[in-house]
C-alpha cells in the first residue's frame, strides 16, 4: 500500500477530474465513443488508485500505458519535432482545438506519473496484468459490437491502418473472432507484458490487491 500522502490525493482527483472532462469534451463533440478507448479507462484507473492507496490499480494502469504512451510519444515527437509521424497515430493533432488538446495532453504526462510513484514507492502488483489484459479484452468487445466502425476504439476494427506492415495488413484481413483474438494476443503479450517484466525487476511484489483504508499509527 503507498504511504499517505496529500499530494498523491491530490494528483488522483485531478486524475479523475481530467477524466470527467474528456467525458464531457468528447460527448460534446459528438464523440462519446472515444471515451472507451484503453488510455481513458486507464486515466480514471490511475486516478482511483492514487486517491484510494490501491497499488493493483495503479499498476494497472501503469502497465496499460507504459509502451502504447511511449509509441504515441515517440511518433508525436517526430511529427512535431522532424516533421514527420513514423505511425501517423497522432497526426490527429496538426490544427486540433484547444477542447481536442485537453482531452489528449494525458498522454504526455499519465504514464511518466505512474512510472515515478511505482518506483518511488518502491510498489508494483503484478497480479494486475491479467485484470487489465482482461479488461482490455472487454473493452474490445465493446469497441467491435457496441461502438461505431468508424471511430474504430481500441483498434476493435483494423490495427493502425496508417502503419504500413506485413502483420498488420494480414491481421486487419482477418475475419472478425480471428481478428479479436489476435488484436487480444498484442495487446496482452507485446503491448502489456514487457511493462510487467522491467517492473517486476524494478520494483517488489506487493502482496495484496485489496485496497487498503488510511489508518493512524497505533500508539506503542
Amino acid at each position: 500500500m503507498f504511504r499517505p500522502n496529500s499530494g498523491r490525493r491530490w494528483l488522483g482527483g485531478w486524475l479523475l477530474i481530467h477524466f470527467a472532462l474528456i467525458c464531457l469534451i468528447k460527448s460534446g463533440q459528438g464523440l462519446g465513443a472515444d471515451v472507451w478507448w484503453l488510455s481513458h479507462v486507464a486515466l480514471a484507473l490511475g486516478g482511483a488508485g492514487l486517491l484510494l492507496r490501491s497499488p493493483g490499480l495503479v499498476s494497472a494502469a501503469l502497465i496499460a500505458v507504459l509502451l502504447p504512451h511511449s509509441i504515441w510519444l515517440l511518433d508525436w515527437t517526430g511529427g512535431f519535432l522532424l516533421g514527420r509521424f513514423p505511425l501517423g497515430v497522432t497526426a490527429y493533432l496538426q490544427g486540433a482545438s484547444a477542447a481536442t488538446w485537453l482531452a489528449t495532453v494525458h498522454h504526455f504526462y499519465l504514464m511518466p506519473l505512474l512510472v515515478t510513484f511505482a518506483l518511488r514507492e518502491q510498489v508494483f502488483v503484478a497480479r494486475a496484468y491479467p485484470f487489465i489484459w482482461g479488461l482490455f479484452g472487454l473493452l474490445s468487445l465493446v469497441g467491435r459490437f457496441g461502438l461505431p466502425p468508424a471511430r474504430n476504439v481500441n483498434a476493435a476494427f483494423a490495427m493502425v491502418p496508417s502503419v504500413d506492415l506485413p502483420v498488420v495488413h494480414w491481421a486487419n484481413g482477418l475475419s472478425t473472432w480471428p481478428f479479436l483474438l489476435f488484436l487480444n494476443a498484442w495487446m496482452g503479450l507485446v503491448m502489456m507484458l514487457p511493462a510487467v517484466c522491467l517492473f517486476r525487476r524494478l520494483v517488489p511484489e506487493e502482496p495484496t490487491l485489496r485496497v487498503t483504508a488510511d489508518r493512524s499509527p497505533s500508539p506503542t
